[in-house]
């Protein structure tokens, strides 16, 4: 019996040291695999983007043009645009970048009584992205926060603005991506009753 439980014993460790070496190989093999060499889509470093939007209104449409909570007969018309975006990938799996978009053609009418107002605004906010996968096919969460002007017929409307949404960047080489992105604006302050969403399409250059 003891000489059982020494072959036993034995067995026991030298299981232990496999166990521990395969353990330590596939932490190893895993470090390799989400570096740069194998993963070249989740490597740090600048990106350049341009695309087209189109940004959807979901204005408070009566207090936007009459300063009253009422909808009746309020119309209101989506506007158009285009983005320019420039960031840094701090990690495979975050980055920060500065958003520009620009809106043209947005309007708020009263039907009833014929007064309109077409007016064109921007944005700039600073944004945080969060990947959770690394491939050649990368969604992500995006949140921020900026500036908002609209220029109406009063003139310059100007606020504080957050968005929040998600995207997908798709890699067409290493450093060629499509981008698209839908996100929500909450703008503040002044400009409470214009909020609306955007859905973009660009491209992205990765350096």
């Amino acid at each position: 019996m003891p000489h059982l439980a020494q072959v036993l014993s034995r067995l026991l460790g030298v299981l232990l040291c496999l166990a521990f070496s395969s353990i330590a190989s596939i932490a190893s093999a895993h470090d390799e695999e989400w570096s740069d060499r194998y993963y070249p889509y989740g490597r740090q470093g600048i990106y350049i983007g341009l695309g087209g939007l189109f940004a959807l209104e979901n204005f408070d449409r009566g207090a936007a043009i009459e300063g009253e909570n009422s909808n009746l007969e309020i119309g209101a018309d989506d506007a158009g645009g285009f983005e320019l975006r420039g960031g840094y990938r701090l990690h495979s799996n975050f980055a920060t970048e500065l958003l520009f978009q620009y809106y043209a053609g947005f309007s708020v009418s009263d039907r009833s009584s014929g007064e309109n107002d077409t007016f064109n605004g921007w944005s700039l906010t600073a944004n945080a992205k969060a990947y959770p996968l690394l491939g050649q096919v990368q969604p992500y969460v995006v949140a921020g926060v900026g500036m908002l002007d609209f220029t109406e017929k009063q003139g310059d409307d100007f606020g504080f603005v957050s968005r929040v949404g998600g995207g997908v960047d798709i890699y067409l080489s290493e450093s060629l991506v499509v981008d698209f992105e839908v996100t929500y604006q909450l703008p503040a302050a002044a400009l409470d009753d214009y909020q609306f969403a955007t859905f973009s399409l660009g491209f992205q250059y990765r350096y």
